[in-house]
């Protein structure tokens, strides 16, 4: 669907991940919903017996830029 983007690896080339890494992750930019600020937190992980970590994950610029098509392209903005 044109509202739908496939992410790139390299964008969680730092997301904590257990389990498979070879599976594709989707943006999906049909669902435009608002949300406070408070409420986005950067992923963590918690490995047993230790401290919970935080990590600050970035996109690339290509999946920036074809998420915000996608977003476009789900509101009806034709660009």
């Amino acid at each position: 669907m044109p509202y739908h983007h496939e992410m790139d690896h390299r964008s969680f080339r730092d997301w904590p991940f257990a389990g498979r890494t070879d599976s594709p992750r989707w943006a999906k930019c049909d669902y435009v919903t608002t949300v406070s600020l408070d409420r986005c937190k950067d992923p963590s992980h918690k490995p047993p017996g230790q401290a919970r970590r935080y990590v600050r994950v970035r996109v690339i610029q290509a999946d920036a830029d074809a998420i915000d098509r996608c977003v476009m392209w789900a509101l009806g903005i034709r660009v």
